[in-house]
């Protein structure tokens, strides 16, 4: 019986020796996270009416780092935490799966990338904005495509082949859509001949932009882009 009451008080010592260290773990990880957004620049910029704009390399590093801060949250073991320091670590975890959910498409699908999906309301918004107006708002997205296309070229690596022929699905229907409804629109509206000029201009760009995302996406379901 003596052994009993020995191996149980050694099993406290050790439970209550070993909670300030897990608990010290969490607060030495949450202070690291809090860091590491002074660190490093926010890789996908969304702005009002625009194209979201992904920075390659920053992306590639954000993602790196979040993996890792996830993983090492994972190993804190959460056992003897109070309530609230549970509650915070489940907060934490799901904030990061959050981010991660967010950022992991602009890594690794291609399909993500359509520009259909942000003129298509805008056409379909007949009922609230005069088509000039619409068409003012196309205009400033078409300006912003051969980035966001280009952006998506430097920053796509280990596509899935479902994911990337799905892109290419997606760039044919935004060229139908360029082609097809947007032209009817702007054959409807009465803009100046300068309007006009600047509007099929950054069409003709935006085209360009679509085809070449097009060939990348056919010729990385073939050969898989690699890690630079």
């Amino acid at each position: 019986m003596q052994w009993f009451w020995g191996l149980f008080l050694f099993l406290i010592f050790i439970t209550s020796a070993c909670s300030p260290n897990k608990k010290e773990d969490f607060q030495k990880w949450l202070s690291q996270s809090s860091k590491d957004s002074t660190l490093i620049q926010e890789p996908l910029v969304h702005k009002p009416n625009t194209l979201p704009l992904v920075a390659a390399a920053h992306l590639k590093t954000q993602l790196a780092l979040k993996e890792k801060r996830l993983a090492e949250l994972l190993r804190i073991d959460t056992s003897g935490f109070s309530a609230a320091d549970k509650t915070s670590w489940l907060q934490a975890r799901h904030r990061l799966e959050a981010e991660l959910s967010k950022l992991r498409p602009y890594r690794y699908d291609p399909s993500v990338y359509d520009l259909s999906i942000h003129i298509q309301p805008i056409l379909a918004a007949a009922d609230s904005l005069p088509l000039a107006q619409r068409l003012d708002l196309i205009e400033s997205l078409l300006a912003d495509a051969p980035a966001y296309f280009a952006a998506a070229q430097a920053a796509l690596y280990q596509t899935q082949a479902k994911k990337t022929l799905l892109a290419s699905q997606k760039q044919l229907r935004t060229l139908q859509l360029l082609h097809g409804a947007l032209q009817d629109s702007l054959s409807k509206a009465q803009l100046s001949p300068e309007k006009q000029k600047s509007f099929s201009q950054a069409l003709t760009k935006t085209e360009k932009a679509v085809k070449d995302y097009l060939a990348f996406c056919n010729e990385t379901y073939f050969i898989p882009r690699k890690e630079k």
